[in-house]
This record gives structure tokens, C-alpha cells and sequence, in this order.
């Protein structure tokens, strides 16, 4: 029991592997002659750590984009056989792909004092369904260096969701801009994400304390290792010993 509820726990705090994943990987790895390993091994207290994701949360934040993204569905799929169908407001307040956003997050943090409709105030990312995570692991430094903006991650399958909702192929983030168009979305995930603050980042606020110290904390690293047989063991250490012997 004492096992199981660590492998839970440390699941919770951002293991990627479950216990039922973690047993059937030990069936599996011990057929190839093979064993499942747990390494303790250093982690940076430099990490943005991304809330939870809870399912009731996640359909009501899909329901709303829903409302706000369904010009788009008729849209898309007019343009397949009209160039000249009339552009829909909403894509003028939104911003769609990790590119897209990340350009509109750099003109944002290099104008600091234009602070006006057209700044980000919500990045929704289809975080579990993006791989690698180096593709989004940039949002959080330059939401907090944006100020006041919400990351809103979304569960697996979220990504297939937007795309039927909007008749696009791929949709890994939409960035919401902070207007009356996408005032009720904003709202909502406000209600259940705090805005992005990274303390360890110096900004003109917090000059004077600018020294603060961290705890390390340990990483658990999943990895395998060779099974190796007791009398394989002590031939090895007699095959070692022979060796020593005919060297002297």
C-alpha cells in the first residue's frame, strides 16, 4: 500500500505515468528482459507549474469557444468554394497557432505602453495534446513578461474538438484579445486560472527583492535497466577474479 500511494503521489506532482501505465509497464519490459527503474534525480525550482485540468472545466471553457468560434465553422468551409465570403469579426480578436501567438505576445512585451483592445488576455492551449512540450513551453516567460495574461490549458482530445467547431485541420492555441467580443470566454477562465506570475523573472516592480531562494526539488525519472540472473552475477565476479589473477 505504501508504494502504491507514492507512485499516486507522484503522479500528482507531474510524474508522467499513472500506476495502471507504470503495471503495464512492468509486464511488458520484463518479457525483453528488462526491469522498470526509478532514479531520484535534481529538478530546477525554476519551473512554471500548470494548473490542474478538471473535466467538468474543461467542456465549459470548450462550450463557450463554442459560441465565440462558430462563425468560423461556415466560414472555412464556404472559402473552399468562394474566395470573396465575407470575413468574420471574431478573427480580428483572436489569434489561432503557437506562430501566430507568439508573434503577438513579442510586439506585446516590446510595447508595454500600449495597452489597448487588442492585447492578449487569455492563451487557450491543447497542452496534452501538443507534443514535443518544447513548443509551448515559452508561453509561460512571455505571458508574465506580457503582464496580467491567463494560461488555459486543455485536456486530451481538446484540439480534435476546436478543429470540428471551427472546420480547421490543426488548432494547438488561440489567444483571446481582451474585448467585449470575447468578454464572457475571458471571464469564465478567469474564474478558474490565475494570471501567469513567475517571481524568479526581475521586473522595474520588483527591483529591491531581487534575491530570493528557491528549494530544490527532487525529480523522479522513469528508466529501465537489465535484469541480471544471480548465478550470471557470480560468473561475472568469477570471470573478473580469474582475470586479476592472470595479470599478476
Amino acid at each position: 500500500m505504501e508504494s502504491k500511494k507514492n507512485i499516486e503521489t507522484l503522479n500528482e506532482e507531474g510524474s508522467t505515468s499513472s500506476l495502471k501505465f507504470i503495471q503495464d509497464d512492468i509486464k511488458s519490459i520484463r518479457t525483453k528482459g528488462k526491469r522498470l527503474v526509478f532514479k531520484s534525480i535534481f529538478d530546477s525550482p525554476l519551473n512554471y507549474h500548470w494548473p490542474k485540468v478538471e473535466e467538468n472545466n474543461n467542456e465549459k471553457i470548450l462550450k463557450e469557444l463554442e459560441i465565440i468560434l462558430s462563425p468560423l465553422k461556415e466560414f472555412n468551409s464556404k472559402t473552399l468554394n468562394n474566395k470573396n465570403s465575407k470575413k468574420p469579426e471574431i478573427l480580428d480578436n483572436i489569434y489561432i497557432g503557437i506562430n501566430s501567438v507568439t508573434q503577438a505576445l513579442n510586439k506585446q512585451i516590446n510595447s508595454p505602453l500600449e495597452k489597448n483592445s487588442n492585447n492578449i488576455k487569455v492563451i487557450i492551449i491543447c497542452k496534452e495534446d501538443i507534443k514535443p512540450t518544447h513548443l509551448y513551453s515559452h508561453f509561460p516567460i512571455m505571458a508574465h513578461l506580457s503582464g496580467n495574461i491567463i494560461l488555459c490549458p486543455l485536456k486530451l482530445g481538446s484540439e480534435y474538438k476546436l478543429c470540428q467547431m471551427t472546420n480547421l485541420k490543426k488548432i494547438s492555441s488561440i489567444a483571446l484579445k481582451d474585448n467585449e467580443m470575447c468578454r464572457n470566454a475571458i471571464q469564465l477562465i478567469s474564474s478558474i486560472y490565475p494570471n501567469v506570475q513567475l517571481p524568479w523573472i526581475r521586473d522595474n516592480k520588483n527591483i529591491k527583492n531581487i534575491t530570493k531562494y528557491f528549494p530544490t526539488n527532487m525529480k523522479i525519472l522513469k528508466t529501465t535497466a537489465p535484469i541480471i540472473k544471480k548465478n550470471a552475477k557470480n560468473n561475472n565476479n568469477n570471470n573478473k577474479g580469474k582475470m586479476e589473477k592472470i595479470k599478476k
